[in-house]
């Protein structure tokens, strides 16, 4: 899949519940390449047994990407076998598995040469390179510098993270022998079953807290919003789901709920809301942009200063959350 935009970036493709595999390129992005201005949302989707001079699963340059629980296994190249972004390329991974890609050269799980890559709540293991940073590279002189927050990056080969001119910012995140910031961790994650690709994390013992619960659970930003089942955030792609998270009984169907336009420009309507007390928008990696009372069955909201991009609106009622929907802002 090769997307280009324009001077005026007009591209703004989106993929959900695929799967891209077992495809060869010479120059850029075995499996996707994205390139001059396009912007680009991945959702759902696998990107497998990819090959290419660069990026061997996804290639992004001068473009900006955002992915939400996307799996990137078994790509090569000979930079960047997972990832490559170049030419201050803008890439934001969010419950991203990227495992067991190769590259010949530099960046088995990604090479960023002069761009972006934020990590959220990703999992980078078993990537491996011949030469630099089994797991990331980051060749950045003069881009700003990338995020990884809440995140696992363990065993890759040869090391976890090579770094030239500005490194990433890391926090809250677990890095095989360690990396400076906030509260990270250099502590074996306890993955399920990684050689049968389940990255998992594990609590043998669950709820007994002794040593076979993964360091990981619940050793997230304390600041991020909570897993889906009510505790607090878990590192890397997957959370341990503890079993807390409370329902309402309620017949009515969530599903039911429209919103429209989407994509929007500067004002969504939400019907069929009756129920819902609280809606609340956030980006891509979860931060609250906005929090509305409901008292009607309709809800008309402003978002014509937000940024260009996806947003997800969860509907509330009490402490609940009783659905998430996904809403393009164009």
């Amino acid at each position: 899949v090769s997307i280009k935009g324009n001077s005026s970036g007009n591209l703004f493709p989106f993929f959900s519940n695929g799967s891209i595999q077992n495809n060869t390129s010479l120059y850029n992005g075995g499996g996707i390449a994205i390139d001059i201005d396009a912007y680009v949302y991945i959702e759902d989707t696998k990107i497998i047994d990819n090959v290419a001079f660069n990026g061997g699963g996804i290639y992004c340059g001068m473009a900006q990407c955002d992915l939400n629980n996307v799996t990137i296994i078994g790509n090569s190249a000979q930079n960047g076998g997972g990832v490559y972004g170049s030419n201050y390329s803008y890439q934001t991974m969010s419950y991203c598995l990227i495992a067991k890609n190769l590259a010949d050269y530099s960046g088995g799980g990604a090479n960023i040469n002069q761009g972006i890559l934020n990590l959220y709540n990703c999992t980078l293991s078993e990537n491996s390179s011949g030469d630099l940073g089994g797991g990331l590279v980051f060749n950045c002189n003069y881009a700003p510098q990338s995020a990884i927050r809440n995140s696992i990056v363990w065993n890759n080969n040869p090391g976890e993270i090579d770094v030239i001119g500005n490194g990433p910012i890391i926090n809250f995140s677990d890095v095989n022998g360690g990396y400076s910031g906030i509260e990270n961790i250099d502590d074996d994650p306890l993955f399920l079953d990684p050689s049968n690709n389940n990255f998992h994390l594990s609590w043998n013992s669950f709820p007994e807290g002794n040593g076979s619960k993964s360091p990981c659970i619940d050793a997230g930003d304390p600041d991020s919003s909570q897993d889906p089942d009510g505790t607090f955030r878990d590192m890397g792609a997957f959370y341990f789901d503890q079993g807390f998270l409370t329902t309402v009984n309620d017949t009515k169907s969530f599903n039911e709920v429209n919103i429209y336009p989407n994509p929007a420009q500067n004002f969504i309507t939400i019907s069929n809301v009756s129920g819902i007390d609280r809606i609340v928008v956030c980006n891509i990696i979860g931060e609250i942009i906005m929090s509305i009372d409901v008292s009607n069955n309709i809800a008309n909201i402003d978002i014509s200063d937000l940024n260009s991009g996806v947003y997800i609106v969860q509907l509330f009622h009490m402490q609940d959350k009783l659905s998430t929907k996904k809403i393009i802002k164009n």
